[in-house]
């Protein structure tokens, strides 16, 4: 599902039973739409904080990205992507 910033995903929460959340997250929209340099930046800047974002919440990806998808756990199992960030 795509948060109101446009690309960042994240799960559909069906892993609510496990005792760590997991969660997806992708960059490969990040920047579209984008019709100049200057703008690609500005929207890869926003991805860039919406990700040390998660990472002040006790986010971390759980091994590295591939192919532009990213597991992320955070070990408060209260805690979802889709109600933590917004």
């Amino acid at each position: 599902m795509a948060d109101e910033r446009g690309g960042h995903l994240a799960s559909d929460g069906d892993e609510e039973d496990d005792d760590v959340p997991f969660e997806t997250i992708r960059a490969k929209w990040s920047m579209d739409g984008a019709r100049t340099l200057a703008e690609a930046a500005a929207m890869l800047r926003e991805h860039a904080d919406y990700l040390e974002e998660l990472k002040r919440d006790g986010w971390e990806l759980t091994e590295p990205v591939d192919d532009d998808w990213g597991i992320i756990e955070n070990v408060d199992p209260k805690k979802r992507l889709s109600v933590t960030v917004q």
